[in-house]
């Protein structure tokens, strides 16, 4: 009966310090992996990350371009809109969500197991589409969709989260050579050759024609604007779209004002698109647009 009692309380009292006992090195290594989850609190960044939810809108958003650093724990998003949660509208204006610093990344492509991420075993999917982001106790989840075609899942731990929202006001969109946008691959950039125009109906008609767009649709400065300004009529293969005239010198300059009026709302919306002129028509663009005078005058 003695045995019996000492048993009795001698588990409770050993029990109590479990936590502090390393019973075999499997169970150190599991509590020492789990440990991110012991960290204390962050309320500000956890205000700050629910903020910005509550602010920016990505769902359903395609990004077009995805990074993702192993030795920064650092992904981003890079958009091309994004949906004002306070304002109710979608904004038309590029900007990156950037999740880094985390103490833990997890992901599945069933949403039920999980496996930790090791950039030592595997390559980090990459992803073009988010479909739901949302945070919970420290953990922020992501649904997103895969360039693959594939739904993936995400548990990120302790991470911070930033949006940047691109200042468009130095953005250059007017050029005299294709040169300048190799950054985009030869074969993902769409050129639209436009030939000598004498007026504006002329110019919008070679557009249209060009770009390949319906002949039922209206065409204006206007829709011309915000179809360009677009991104979803890039979609697909094509990651940037450059408008290149061969002479715009025997347009009117009413209407050379006007078209350069539709290009600068390209140039304040839209980073993927471009438009080439010779340098006669570059300077005569210069000589009669301030805010292109503002921004082009040192580079001609």
């Amino acid at each position: 009966m003695k045995c019996k009692h000492f048993f009795v309380f001698a588990v409770p009292k050993f029990a109590c310090l479990w936590k502090n006992v390393y019973f075999c090195p499997r169970h150190k290594e599991k509590l020492e992996k789990n440990d991110h989850q012991n960290r204390p609190r962050d309320p500000y960044k956890k205000e700050k990350i629910m903020k910005i939810l509550q602010s920016y809108s990505f769902d359903d958003n395609y990004a077009y371009n995805f990074s993702f650093n192993k030795q920064e724990n650092k992904m981003i998003f890079s958009f091309e809109t994004y949906y004002d949660e306070n304002r109710h509208e979608e904004v038309f204006n590029p900007c990156k969500l950037v999740i880094k610093n985390w103490s833990l990344l997890q992901l599945s492509y069933d949403s039920i197991s999980y496996e930790d991420y090791s950039d030592d075993k595997m390559e980090f999917p990459k992803c073009e589409l988010i479909l739901d982001i949302k945070e919970f106790h420290d953990v922020l989840y992501l649904h997103v969709m895969t360039v693959e075609d594939k739904y993936l899942f995400l548990k990120i731990y302790n991470a911070m989260v930033v949006v940047v929202v691109e200042n468009m006001n130095n953005h250059i969109n007017v050029y005299n050579s294709l040169d300048k946008i190799i950054d985009y691959p030869i074969d993902r950039v769409y050129i639209a050759m436009i030939n000598s125009v004498k007026s504006k109906d002329d110019l919008l008609r070679h557009i249209k024609e060009s770009l390949h767009i319906p002949f039922n649709i209206s065409w204006s400065w206007t829709t011309l604007a915000s179809t360009l300004s677009s991104p979803f009529w890039l979609l697909g293969k094509w990651q940037h779209v450059t408008i290149l005239h061969k002479d715009i010198s025997k347009l009117p300059e009413t209407d050379i004002i006007e078209y350069l009026s539709m290009i600068n709302y390209c140039r304040l919306h839209s980073i993927r698109i471009s438009f080439i002129f010779n340098n006669d028509d570059i300077n005569k663009i210069i000589s009669l647009s301030p805010v292109f005078r503002a921004i082009m005058g040192d580079r001609f």
